[in-house]
């Protein structure tokens, strides 16, 4: 089991500028912590030029599969923005280090997750980055509203539409298909064997896939003019 320390520097403008936290005044504080405290630090770890977007990056990846083989009892950074800026990744990753049994230690912040302070930290940061999926899902849901107040299509055309110069327009052969399957649940038959009667009249959906029981559902679902669709059924063609 080793102490690694991972240091990271990115080539945000601010931070090309200031020396406090580049690479080797990082690796110069963690070894200052290791003799304060009388730990080795036996491995460092770097993302040179590396952004704390996201946590795809070569150095993180390989003490992430360190901790997964279990070669690290102990993790130390001069800070957290070191590991990551997303409150949400920090809660993944701390949650790896609870599951791996790593202790993560920063030098210039109150977090040891193995102290009180540092856990009762880190349960404020679960708070956060809670609040951060909430508050991303309120942006989606918020966007999408507007998108469809104002008239625009949002993802992909539903069943039965194509877009064509970002408008919805109907398909007629996929409508024909809906009327097929509105005539059929009219009829009186189970999503099951819609499904097969489609199978067995060579009606295929969009993505070639086979009609299961929740594509039907979801085409009857999306089927938006009922009206229209009984007023055609008389001269559906299905045979029942």
């Amino acid at each position: 089991m080793k102490t690694v320390g991972y240091v990271r520097f990115s080539p945000r403008p601010q931070e090309l500028v200031d020396r406090s936290i580049s690479i080797e005044t990082q690796i110069e504080k963690i070894r200052a912590w290791g003799k304060i405290n009388d730990c080795s630090i036996d491995v460092f770890i770097e993302d040179r030029k590396q952004s704390a977007k996201d946590m795809r990056r070569p150095g993180l990846q390989r003490l992430m599969a360190m901790m997964k083989r279990r070669e690290v009892n102990t993790l130390v950074v001069v800070k957290i923005d070191r590991l990551t800026r997303s409150a949400i990744d920090m809660a993944h990753l701390v949650s790896d280090c609870e599951k791996y049994q790593v202790k993560l230690v920063s030098v210039t912040e109150p977090i040891d997750t193995g102290s009180i302070m540092g856990r009762g930290f880190i349960q404020i940061l679960r708070i956060f980055a809670q609040m951060e999926r909430e508050r991303s899902a309120e942006r989606v849901s918020e966007a999408i509203q507007y998108i469809r107040a104002s008239g625009r299509p949002w993802g992909p055309a539903p069943y039965g539409y194509r877009l064509e110069d970002k408008a919805l327009v109907e398909d007629d052969h996929e409508q024909e298909i809906i009327r097929e399957i509105l005539a059929l649940r009219y009829a009186g038959l189970t999503y099951r064997e819609i499904s097969g009667r489609l199978e067995n009249l060579g009606r295929k959906p969009r993505r070639g896939e086979k009609w299961s029981t929740a594509v039907i559902a979801g085409v009857l679902e999306r089927a938006s003019d009922l009206v229209q669709a009984r007023l055609s059924f008389s001269a559906c063609s299905v045979p029942l």
